[in-house]
C-alpha cells in the first residue's frame, strides 16, 4: 500500500521568461472560472520533463502581495494534489507547458473548492490535448 508522493519539484516549474513569452504568444487558452489556462503542446525530443507549469495572480486584481501569494499557494497545492493522474494520462510523445492564471475578482464570502476546480481543468486540458494530438504531428 505505497502511495505515490505528491510533489512539485523545481524542475517542473516554468521559469524562463522566453518560454513564458512564447506561451503567451503561441499558446492556446481556455477558461474555467476563476482560472484561465494557457498551454502549449510540443513533441518531446528527449527524456526531459513532460510537463512544466507556472501560476499567476494579477496585481491589477490583487493589490496586496499577500493576497497574490495566497492565491498562487492554493493553485500550486491543488495542482500538486491532482497532477499524478494528469501526468499518467498524457501521451508519452509530447511535452506540455501550462500557465494557470487566476482571473476572477476576489469575493470575500465565496469559498472555492480548489481540488474540484483543478480536476475539471485538468480533465478539459486532457480532452483538448487528445483531440488535437493527431493534427499536431502533421506540422
Amino acid at each position: 500500500m505505497t502511495a505515490a508522493r505528491c510533489t512539485f519539484q523545481k524542475y517542473e516549474r516554468l521559469k524562463k521568461a522566453q518560454d513564458i513569452d512564447t506561451l503567451f504568444q503561441n499558446g492556446k487558452a481556455f477558461s474555467i472560472l476563476p482560472i484561465k489556462v494557457l498551454y502549449a503542446v510540443k513533441e518531446q525530443s528527449t527524456a526531459s520533463v513532460s510537463c512544466k507549469v507556472a501560476f499567476a495572480a494579477p496585481k491589477k486584481l490583487f493589490r496586496k502581495s499577500v493576497e497574490r501569494q495566497n492565491i498562487k499557494r492554493h493553485l500550486r497545492e491543488a495542482y500538486r494534489l491532482n497532477k499524478a493522474t494528469f501526468i499518467e494520462a498524457l501521451p508519452p510523445s509530447i511535452s506540455i507547458q501550462i500557465m494557470f492564471l487566476y482571473v476572477q475578482k476576489p469575493a470575500v464570502e465565496k469559498f472555492i473548492d480548489w481540488n474540484d476546480t483543478f480536476k475539471k481543468i485538468l480533465a478539459e486540458l486532457l480532452r483538448k490535448i487528445n483531440s488535437h494530438e493527431p493534427s499536431s504531428t502533421a506540422h
